[in-house]
This record gives C-alpha cells, structure tokens and sequence, in this order.
C-alpha cells in the first residue's frame, strides 16, 4: 500500500477517433509526488485508509453529525436534551435542572 500513498495518480477521458468512428477511453498516469502539498495530500489520504483499516469512519457533513447527535439523544430517552440543540449542533443545556 506505500506505493499508493507515495504517488500522485491521475486518470482523464480521452477523446479519440478510430477506424469505427470517435470513441473515448480512460488514459492513466501515475508519478511520484513531488510538491509539499502533494506530499501532504497522500500522507492524509494514508492516515483515512488507516482509520477505515482501523474502524473509524470520516463523516465530514455538519447537518449529517447534527441528526445524529438527535437521533442519539431521542433513542436514549432525552427528548429534552435533543430538543436543546440548536442549529449549529451547539448544546444549549448540558442538563436537566431536576
């Protein structure tokens, strides 16, 4: 797997005109990278192969991690927690005052 995480893939559409008329086909290439920002993105993209490999899962969508934080409120039974999110996913009140 280093081999994937040490070079910068690249694949394109390639228009092309034959004996049976204009077909497209994908064209790959691959080299090693080479930049500081290339070197940074396959050092990241290895560290969320690791975290699936290990079980994690990446969820990067706020409204998405916001329904789940209700929906795990409400399967608990804290209706009123769930209900003291705000739109931002910020609690209001950490706690019931009873």
């Amino acid at each position: 797997t280093e081999y994937y995480f040490s070079n910068i893939f690249r694949f394109e559409m390639t228009q092309t005109e034959g004996k049976h008329g204009i077909y497209f086909y994908v064209k790959s290439s691959f080299r090693k990278a080479e930049s500081e920002i290339e070197k940074k993105a396959c050092k990241i993209a290895k560290e969320i192969y690791q975290g699936h490999l290990d079980g994690l899962g990446y969820c990067t969508d706020s409204r998405l991690e916001l329904n789940q934080q209700k929906c795990q409120l409400t399967l608990s039974g804290n209706q009123e927690k769930s209900a003291q999110l705000n739109s931002n996913g910020k609690k209001k009140i950490l706690a019931s005052s009873k």
